[in-house]
């Protein structure tokens, strides 16, 4: 049997989601979320959300900026993922407790409107490159 080829889409996307998923996990816990392992005890369907938003969110811009040969939908999460953090990082260093969702909880339940921001963003990006290069 010849071993399995992805193509660089496939490739990239799978690159993406895995170092973003990491990434985000890894900032998950240092901010002193749930633990995603037990919260799939509890609430899986959150759980699952969250944990899908993770991979997604870094697995479509990668394959969108492959296929697109385009780096604004990798640039645009990573600048969202960057400002969540460090809004998160700021509320949590001056001791303070917050209300509600974090900036980097509000960006881990909003990934769908982020990732869909990245590709209408990338899109007219590389639609209006390619019409000026034509």
């Amino acid at each position: 049997m010849p071993p399995l080829r992805l193509s660089p889409r496939v490739q990239a996307a799978a690159v993406g989601g895995a170092l973003h998923a990491a990434a985000a996990a890894i900032l998950w816990t240092r901010f002193g979320f749930e633990n995603l392992l037990v919260a799939f005890g509890t609430e899986p369907i959150y759980a699952t959300y969250a944990t899908l938003g993770m991979v997604l969110a870094g697995a479509v811009p990668a394959a969108l900026a492959r296929w697109r040969t385009t780096a604004t939908p990798v640039l645009l999460v990573g600048l969202a993922f960057v400002l969540a953090a460090v809004g998160t990082w700021t509320t949590a260093r001056r001791g303070l407790t917050p209300v509600g969702p974090t900036p980097f909880g509000w960006y881990v339940l909003a990934w769908p409107a982020v990732v869909s921001l990245a590709g209408l963003v990338g899109e007219i990006a590389w639609r209006t490159r390619r019409y000026r290069l034509a």
